[in-house]
């Protein structure tokens, strides 16, 4: 089962090349990228991350891709079902040299192996590397509209640089090519924990706890734990969106407590959700001189007019204030 967008590859040998990941409930039960020709459909790669099995499903999620400065592809990221964020190595023109970054192991695995399922975002990073952006939840099995789980956001920062590849010795060493020069994963000790709230006014509180500074030189990113709203399922399953240089995490909620059976006046397109607008950097919530975020709950209303807490329609507005 592949719900997943294909995204377009222009690589080093060929342009026009789709790649995807597997999806879910696939034959093999694993985490696998593909890549393949559209004219005749022939598979020319399929990386497979050995995660996962018939009976213990796994499957990978929203690929982005990773261009550089000529806007050809060099690596593939994506989440899977299990909790890793994967990291995929297209960069040599030879693709039989393709390969899953990292000897196979995720670029970042979560504690409690909650699913990536939405793409990533990526953005560069000022110190070298790519800050990968990217969030936790599912909504598509039976019982995930239940799900109360805690999930979070990640800010992820990937070491790895591009660097001449070279073959040859002496007068006759040339570049053929430029490859990854991989860093180390991510580990979630060193990241940043960022929480945040949400007041009775619908107010996302700004975290400023001088504490939680983050120091480059010892961390390598950061996380959002989404328990703002208590117990009700917060999770993202949309990828995120880049606005004026700045992250927009649109997080979701399918927990509600409505009866519409003996209330049909209801709206069933009523659900609950908080749009945050991120700095990549640290993942603190933007701020400018004179001006601060708000977070505007926008509610619904019954038949009567009357305004209900806590029946909030989908969508937030995060404004200018």
């Amino acid at each position: 089962m592949c719900w997943l967008r294909p995204k377009w590859a222009s690589c080093v040998t060929a342009p026009g090349w789709p790649s995807f990941g597997n999806g879910y409930e696939s034959e093999s039960g694993r985490a696998q990228l593909f890549v393949v020709d559209l004219a005749t459909g022939e598979v020319l790669k399929r990386l497979d991350t050995g995660v996962g099995s018939k009976t213990d499903r796994n499957g990978l999620g929203g690929v982005k891709l990773q261009r550089d400065g000529n806007q050809v592809i060099t690596a593939a990221l994506a989440g899977d079902l299990k909790g890793n964020m994967w990291k995929f190595d297209l960069a040599s023109g030879d693709r039989s040299k393709w390969k899953v970054a990292f000897d196979r192991r995720p670029l970042f695995r979560t504690q409690d192996a909650r699913p990536f399922t939405a793409a990533p975002v990526l953005v560069p990073h000022p110190r070298g590397g790519t800050m990968v952006l990217a969030g936790t939840g599912k909504l598509f099995e039976p019982g995930d509209e239940r799900s109360r789980a805690q999930e979070s956001l990640y800010g992820l920062w990937d070491q790895s640089t591009m660097v001449q590849d070279m073959e040859g010795e002496g007068a006759n060493r040339r570049q053929v090519g430029w490859k990854w020069r991989e860093g180390d994963p991510v580990e979630a000790r060193f990241l940043v924990t960022r929480r945040q709230t949400v007041s009775a006014d619908g107010r996302l509180a700004y975290e400023s706890d001088p504490g939680k500074a983050l120091n480059w030189a010892l961390h390598r990113g950061w996380q959002i734990p989404l328990d703002m709203m208590r117990n009700k399922g917060l999770r993202l399953i949309a990828a995120p969106q880049m606005v004026s240089g700045m992250a927009l995490f649109e997080t979701m909620t399918p927990v509600v407590e409505v009866d519409y059976a003996r209330n049909s006046l209801r709206r069933a397109g009523e659900r609950a959700g908080l749009q945050h607008l991120r700095r990549t950097d640290h993942g603190g919530m933007a701020t400018k001189q004179g001006h601060r975020y708000q977070l505007m709950m926008e509610r619904s209303t019954t038949a009567t007019g009357s305004c209900r807490a806590g029946a909030w329609r989908t969508g937030p507005v995060v404004r200018w204030s």
